[in-house]
């Protein structure tokens, strides 16, 4: 049954392995992010550019994802005022 379902949806594509690759360095990076003195933030804000410079991503795409922007914000806000201590 999985070999039908992988058969219909075809061979990967370009756009596919560009994704791959973005998040596999991105998930090295967040894993060592000790070794490289990155914030997190920083880290996700670059594979949302490498994903926008790699037309993985549009700007439109950016600015429809309401949820993701959501949770960044309430992200920045808990460490601001204390609620998360980082």
């Amino acid at each position: 049954m999985a070999r039908e379902e992988l058969d219909k949806l075809g061979p990967i594509t370009t756009m596919e392995k560009k994704v791959a690759a973005i998040f596999s360095g991105t998930h090295s990076i967040v894993v060592y992010y000790d070794n490289y003195g990155l914030a997190s933030t920083v880290i996700a804000i670059m594979a949302v550019l490498a994903c926008v410079i790699s037309e993985c991503l549009t700007w439109d795409d950016i600015l429809k994802e309401t949820t993701g922007w959501d949770i960044f914000n309430l992200d920045g806000y808990s460490s601001r005022y204390g609620w998360i201590a980082w």
